[in-house]
């Protein structure tokens, strides 16, 4: 598989995808989605299994299964659905050769998972392959030029870029744009890609700015290092960060995210 991970492997990232889960939940991960007990969903690329926590707690009765490429985020899955009573099957292995055999599922989920990859369609033809007939899969991607703020800020705006620039050395991300059009070009049916826009404020109940910067913070700040790599202006990169640091502190601050969420059929 043709990818890079990012934002590495360590602990501190295992927390941070549990707690990317949990903030999502209902905002995103289940939306949408008309899971039946008895069905069986995969997730390609289940890192440490807490999407997979979602979708099993939400839609009771589901079997759920997992892969990874990485062979210690399917050990720290296996112990975390285990801790939260989940039975599950999972994998170590690559996205383009699954380890099922033809028309095993019901569903497929991927999410943020072809950002990281610089060909996404031999996936995709694969997802298609372990699915039934009706089947349905579910992708959910960003475009990670729609991450914006308020007040502007020309140092966030080169921490944008920069981050651009850092996905676009192994995979893709602008991907959640092209998500439909590589569903049918993987010849599936019925294909839906629908931008969802996340806009939080100052003064919005439950802190939700707040939250949302912080969330962005979480996977922004580890990656400054990488950015530096490429030859990028640290202290600009810093000042952008401080930046979206002190967003819920305007008197005007608010935060714009665009996901996008297809789903498709298999004929």
């Amino acid at each position: 598989m043709t990818s890079n991970y990012i934002h590495g492997y360590s602990a501190a990232e295992q927390q941070r995808l549990l707690k990317q889960s949990q903030y999502w939940q209902d905002r995103l991960i289940c939306p949408g989605l008309d899971y039946q007990p008895g069905d069986r969903v995969l997730e390609i690329g289940c890192a440490v299994g807490t999407t997979l926590g979602v979708l099993a707690s939400q839609f009771p009765g589901i079997e759920v299964a997992g892969l990874d490429r990485e062979s210690n985020q399917i050990h720290q899955a296996r112990q975390y659905l285990a801790s939260v009573n989940i039975p599950v099957d999972l994998q170590v292995g690559e996205a383009e050769n699954l380890p099922w055999s033809d028309n095993h599922f019901n569903h497929v989920y991927i999410m943020w998972l072809l950002e990281h990859m610089v060909e996404p369609r031999p996936v995709l033809l694969e997802a298609q392959r372990v699915l039934q007939a009706g089947g349905t899969i579910t992708l959910i991607e960003t475009d990670y030029t729609s991450h914006v703020v308020y007040p502007l800020s020309e140092d966030y705006d080169y921490l944008a870029q920069a981050q651009c620039q850092l996905f676009s050395r192994t995979g893709n991300p602008l991907v959640g744009r092209q998500l439909g059009s590589l569903l049918v070009q993987a010849g599936f049916s019925e294909v839906q890609n629908q931008p969802v826009g996340f806009h939080v404020f100052q003064g919005m109940p439950d802190q939700a700015l707040e939250q949302h910067v912080e969330y962005c913070l979480g996977f922004l700040e580890p990656m400054i290092p990488q950015m530096v790599q490429l030859n990028l202006d640290e202290q600009r990169l810093l000042k952008g960060l401080a930046h979206l640091q002190a967003i819920p502190e305007h008197p005007d601050g608010a935060m714009t995210t665009i996901v996008y969420r297809a789903q498709a059929r298999k004929n």
